[in-house]
Formats: C-alpha cells, structure tokens, sequence
C-alpha cells in the first residue's frame, strides 16, 4: 500500500518532515528519509512540508483515463468539500467541468453519508459501549487500529459515506467503476484495504482534477443542470468541524451520550490517551466522538492546505440548504448493502528497547545523564529517549543528533586548525583578516585585538589574491617576509560562496637555510670533485709519457737478443 510515493533522489536530510510527523512514520537511514507503510496514518503532512518534493500522493489519474477509453460505465461520487477547494464553485459547474473531462454520471457522496448517519444512531441507542468514535475519518481509524487498539471496540463499525455510496452503486449495477474524488490522500488507502478492495476503483483528488483540467484546458464556465441531489442536505456539511454532528437529528442520539468533537492529529491523540484512561478510572461520561485527524475536519485536509485552502473561510461555503435539484435523488438510494465494517487491532512488532540499550545509545551522542538531554527536536523526535527509540528501533541514524555531531565538529575542526603547524588565516575580499589560529599568531606576532578587521602589512600589495580570485584556484608562492625575517611558503585559496580567502602558510625559513646550506656543499664538493680529477688526469698523463720511454727502451733490448740468439743457433 504505497500511497505516498518517496523520490530518494530529491531527499535532502533536513529532517523536516520528520519534525512534523506525529507518530514518527519516516525513518532515516543513510542519508534518506523513508515512510514506514505500517506506522503511516496517511495524514499527508509529510507531502506538504516537504520544500524539495521528495514525496508525493499516488495518482489514480491515468486508471480512470483508461476506464473511459474502455467506454465503462464510471460514476463519480464527489465529496462535498469540493467546494472549499474550488472556491465555493457551484455544483453545476462542477459537474460540467466533470463532463467535459468525459464523466458522464456523477453524484455527492452526501447522500451516503444519511444512510451511515441512520446507522450510527441504530447502533449507538443500542447502548452497548460506554464510548463511541465516529468512522468516516479512514486515517483516525489507522491511528487507532495502529497506536491504541484497546480502543477499537468504539470504532463505530459503519462503511465511510465514500465506501457506502460505491456499495449503493454497485448494489445497482455491480460492472459499475466508482471513482471518487475528494481531499483525502487516505481515501487512498481505504478503497485498497483489503476487506473493501473493488468496491472504489479509483480515488482522485480535487489536485488531480485541477491537474487534468490544466491538461486539457478546460476552465469553470457554464452551468449543467441535469443535476442529482442528496437525501438530507445537512449532510453538505459534513466536511466541516462538527459536520457529522450537526446533520443528525438532534433527538436522534440517546441523551445518555455527550457529542463532542475533536480534530488535529494532536487533538485526537490525546483524547485516545483519556479513553484508555478511562478504561481504567472510568472518569469520563459516555462519548459520542466525532474525530478527524486533519485540523478543521477534511476542509483544513492536505490538499486543501497545500491550495492554502482557509477553513475560516471555505467552511462558509458548505451549507445545508436545500437545492432545487435535491428532490431528484439518484435511483442508488433506493438500493440496499450491507454497510457493516469490521475494525481490528494491528500489530507493529516494534522492537522494545530496555533501559540498558536505552542509556548506550544516548552514550553515543554525549549524553550521560539528564541535564546532557537537551530534547531540542532538530531530529524530529520531541524527546533524546524518543529519538534512542528510533536508532535501536532501526527507523533512525545515531548521526542526527545535530547539536552533538555540529559541537564534534566544530571540536575537531578546532583542534586540527589549533594544532596545525601552519599558520592559517581568513581574510575576506578586503583582505581584512577575519580569523587566524595559534601558528599565526606565533609566527608573525599579532594578538587579536589589534589584528581582527585589519588589513595587516603583509598582504597589502600580493598579487596572489588577484590570481587567486580570477583564476578559482589555489595558488602556491614563495614569500620572504622582511618584518620577521622569514621565508614562507604561501597557499592561497578563494572560497567562492563565502566570499573569503584561505591563506596557508608554512615556516620554510630552517628548510631553505638548509637547502642554501646544501647547496654550497653540493659546489664545493663539485669543485674539489673537479680539482681531483684534474689532478688524476696529470698523473696520468706522466705516467703515459714515463711508460712510453720504458717501453720504447725494452724493445731495443730485446730486439739485440733476439739476433744474439739467431745467430748462435746459425753457427752451430
């Protein structure tokens, strides 16, 4: 049931949507937020703060496109906030738009919401719980089904009007598509709901309609009066704080229950928190509870606020007046189904931290007793312990605790800066030196106080800032710096979105002295290298000319011996 689609790419972590989910549904892994399907209550609040559209509704759009291109008989069922969204359009002129679009038959989910009424008083003045809660609102049902299952014994076990009216069109013609349109996003997540799969074919909201009106360019004009109408125009008003409420009967509901009405998923959650409360203290009167977990019921919905739809206003135009076309009802009416809807309690298997696994988390991110548990919410998580939850639980990093790993940071970037044995400089674009560290001030014998926004003597005519600046890159140059008597190694850096520069400089003055030494080491050793070979070369030359006599002598000598001796061998 992936109602709200997650595009990873567009995540950015900010923790935003987060922050706004009241029972933390999103978890945060690896760098990207995710919506967890079995602790959603689909109250669409992640869809509307999310700046970088990293989540988005499931759209039915292109499904019910198709059932018209089939040429299938589809009826719209149109809830009655269509109103509040559309800017108190006239139902005429809806339905034209509707029409245009290539809907032929479509009718006003209020007329449903009669026969869900009628069956609301037949259980209630049953008597047979202390308490009951209205179920029209399908994402009050998931929160209870989902956070308080003890309480789903007082879920009134009635269809929504949006399930009811497809039961009564389908009761009718069951080949019938219904597709309704309203301001829900989990409208979405009930017609998929296993027990009530097929009964809604399509769910649209009124975003989607504006969306396929923009496509098709069409625009609110004339008026179509071929209209149906409802059975009790009250119920119009169903959408609005107290709208179920006030469209039953006054005298219809036993007096042994008090009617209130909450709405906001905050509102409701605390109510649910007095019910099971009440379980056991049994402080409270007999409830009749309208419940909507949307601020101001479904005209405050999430589509409706992200058309900054005004329930202040719009609740104005929801009236339950008569209509000339209200005594025209559709033939579904007449029908009859079986609008019966078992609740359940469903199990989240959440892993449950001990105390022990609790304390080793928070350990983690510095904080080892109370006071270190600054709960300031820039996780998401309104409490340290509730935020450990979630790491233990898997549904969160250890890493978003942002005030710990920003105070690390800042920590280590110190240290490294302080500790470096360059000095290092921040000039901005005046050369005015915003910050430097402990080498710097060593090195060149400046103090704070006198050095901080001041352009200091040695960077006053470098070039290397210019070059630096044009060229967006870092330049390397030598530098001898009369005023301490040191030669240096600049690196010059501009950071382009700061409009800073970054100067590193490294004490190269022992380096080049020994290099200097070096050198003349390496010249006298060649010009004694020189004098040795020279000499060498002396010897070797006398040495040559010595030989070359020698040589010449021994072979007149040996020559006179060689005729000595022929000539004995001759005479003998």
């Amino acid at each position: 049931m992936n109602i709200l689609v997650f595009e990873k790419d567009n995540c950015q972590g900010c923790y935003k949507c987060i922050r706004h989910c009241e029972v933390k549904a999103i978890s945060y892994k690896d760098g990207y937020a995710s919506i967890n399907v079995k602790d959603c209550v689909l109250c669409g609040e992640c869809v509307n703060v999310c700046s970088t559209h990293a989540k988005s509704v499931k759209d039915d759009l292109n499904i019910v496109k198709d059932m018209l291109a089939k040429n299938e008989r589809v009826i719209v069922s149109l809830a009655p906030s269509y109103k509040a969204y559309f800017n108190n359009i006239s139902l005429g002129k809806m339905v034209h738009v509707l029409r245009k679009l290539g809907v032929t038959d479509i009718q006003e989910t209020a007329l449903a919401a009669e026969v869900v009424n009628n069956k609301y008083v037949e259980i209630v003045n049953k008597e047979e719980k202390k308490h009951y809660i209205t179920s029209a609102c399908y994402s009050t049902i998931l929160l209870i089904e989902k956070y308080y299952p003890d309480l789903v014994e007082y879920l009134l076990p009635v269809d929504s009007p949006m399930m009811t009216h497809a039961k009564l069109l389908k009761s009718e013609n069951p080949n019938t598509k219904v597709v309704f349109i309203g301001p829900c996003v989990s409208k979405k997540a009930e017609a998929e709901n296993i027990i009530n799969k097929g009964t809604v074919d399509a769910v649209l909201t009124f975003e989607d309609i504006d969306n396929w009106m923009e496509e098709e360019h069409i625009e609110f004009g004339e008026e179509d009066n071929n209209l149906l109408g409802v059975i009790n125009p009250k119920t119009r008003i169903y959408p609005k704080n107290e709208g179920v409420i006030q469209s039953i009967d006054e005298n219809a509901l036993s007096s042994k229950y008090k009617r209130i009405y909450v709405n906001g998923l905050d509102q409701v959650r605390r109510l649910l928190y007095q019910l099971e409360e009440d379980k056991e203290k049994d402080n409270l009167p007999p409830l009749f509870i309208e419940a909507h977990v949307c601020l101001d019921s479904c005209i405050g919905g999430p589509i409706l606020r992200k058309k900054y739809r005004l329930p202040a206003i719009t609740s104005s135009y929801l009236s339950p007046e008569k209509h000339e076309y209200d005594d025209n009802l559709p033939s579904c009416t007449k029908a009859e189904a079986n609008i019966h809807h078992p609740f359940f309690a469903r199990d989240k298997n959440d892993l449950i931290p001990t105390e022990e696994d609790i304390q080793f988390i928070l350990a983690q991110t510095g904080k080892y007793n109370k006071e270190d548990e600054i709960n300031c919410g820039a996780c998401g998580y309104a409490t340290c312990r509730e935020k450990a939850i979630a790491v233990f639980q898997k549904k969160a990093d250890i890493e978003m605790c942002l005030p710990f790993f920003r105070k690390r940071a800042e920590s280590l970037s110190n240290v490294i800066i302080d500790h470096s044995p360059n000095a290092i400089f921040v000039l901005n674009e005046a050369l005015e030196v915003q910050e430097f560290n402990k080498k710097a001030e060593d090195l060149f014998n400046l103090n704070k106080t006198d050095t901080i926004n001041q352009v200091i003597p040695m960077f006053m005519t470098d070039s290397i800032f210019d070059e630096a600046n044009k060229t967006n890159s870092t330049i390397r140059k030598k530098q001898y710096y009369s005023e301490v008597d040191k030669m240096c190694q600049l690196l010059v850096t501009y950071i382009v979105q700061h409009h800073l520069y970054l100067v590193i400089i490294e004490d190269i003055t022992e380096i080049e002295a020994q290099r200097n030494a070096l050198n003349i080491m390496r010249n006298e050793t060649i010009d004694a290298t020189s004098a040795v070979i020279e000499k060498q070369m002396r010897v070797a030359q006398e040495i040559a000319s010595l030989l070359g006599e020698t040589t010449a002598q021994t072979k007149v000598t040996l020559t006179k011996l060689k005729q000595i001796v022929m000539q004995e061998d001759e005479n003998s």
